[in-house]
C-alpha cells in the first residue's frame, strides 16, 4: 500500500480562494476543473467525448441540526461528465464546470445514491456481495473505473486539539484503492490544501501518481487572481 501527498502552502490558497470568488465558484469546484484537465493530458480521450468524475456529497445537508453530528460517514456519490475541448484555457473549463455543478445542487445532490444504498440494505448479504463483485470484475476485465473525487473541506479552525495537545499540522488519507480504481482526496487545514491518493503498487505505479498530483497542483496554481481579468 502507498500513499502520495502534495500540499498547496497557505499563500497560494489564498490566491485560489480568491480566483475561485472572482469567477463565482467553489474551491471544490476549481479542484474538480483542475482534475479534469490533468485527466485530458494524461489519457488524451476523443474530443468531445465526455469523461466522467464521481465525487462525493455530504448527506448531512439533509438531516436536522440536531442530528447532524460532526464524525459520521455519511456521503452520497454524484457523476460530472465533461468532454475534452482541444487548446480550452482553465478559465472556461471551470465556467463549464460551475454551471454543470450548479444544475446537480438544484436537484438534491446524493439523494439518489443514498436511496440506492436504502433498497440494498432490504437485500441479503450474498445479494450484495455478488453484485459488487460483478461490478468490480467488470472493471477489472475492461481495465477502466470512473476516478473518483472527495473533497473533505476545512478539516477544523485551527488550532485542533487532541486532549490538550494542540496539532501543528493536519490532513486526511483516501482509502488505498486497487487498479484500476482512483481516488483523489482533499482537505484543508490552517489555509493549506492538501491533495492525496492511496493505491497499490505494482499495478499502479507511485511515479505515475506522484507525476498526476504534480499535474493538478500545476492547475491549481494557475489560478492567480493577479492574472484574471473579467
Amino acid at each position: 500500500m502507498q500513499f502520495s501527498v502534495t500540499r498547496i502552502p497557505s499563500g497560494n490558497f489564498r490566491n485560489i480562494s480568491a480566483y475561485a470568488r472572482a469567477h463565482g465558484a467553489t474551491i471544490n469546484d476549481i479542484i474538480l476543473t483542475a482534475y479534469f484537465r490533468a485527466l485530458f493530458d494524461m489519457i488524451e480521450p476523443e474530443l468531445y467525448a465526455p469523461m466522467e468524475i464521481q465525487f462525493t456529497v455530504d448527506l448531512r445537508r439533509y438531516l436536522p441540526e440536531e442530528e447532524n453530528i460532526s464524525i459520521s460517514n455519511l456521503s452520497g456519490i454524484e457523476s460530472l461528465r465533461l468532454p475534452r475541448i482541444k487548446c480550452e484555457p482553465f478559465t472556461s473549463t471551470l465556467e463549464r464546470v460551475v454551471l454543470a455543478m450548479k444544475k446537480i445542487k438544484i436537484n438534491f445532490p446524493g439523494i439518489q445514491s443514498a436511496l440506492a444504498c436504502e433498497l440494498m440494505s432490504g437485500m441479503n448479504f450474498r445479494e450484495v456481495l455478488k453484485t459488487v463483485q460483478e461490478e468490480w470484475q467488470t472493471s477489472l476485465v475492461s481495465g477502466k473505473s470512473t476516478p473518483m473525487l472527495t473533497n473533505l473541506g476545512v478539516i477544523s479552525p485551527p488550532p485542533l486539539f487532541f486532549g490538550e495537545t494542540a496539532a501543528e499540522d493536519v490532513y486526511m488519507v483516501t482509502p488505498a484503492f486497487h487498479a484500476p480504481a482512483f481516488m483523489l482526496g482533499a482537505s484543508t487545514y490552517n489555509e493549506v490544501l492538501t491533495l492525496t491518493a492511496g493505491y497499490y503498487e505494482p499495478a499502479t505505479k507511485k511515479e505515475d501518481v506522484d507525476h498526476f498530483l504534480d499535474m493538478v497542483v500545476g492547475g491549481l496554481s494557475s489560478c492567480d487572481i493577479r492574472t484574471y481579468r473579467a
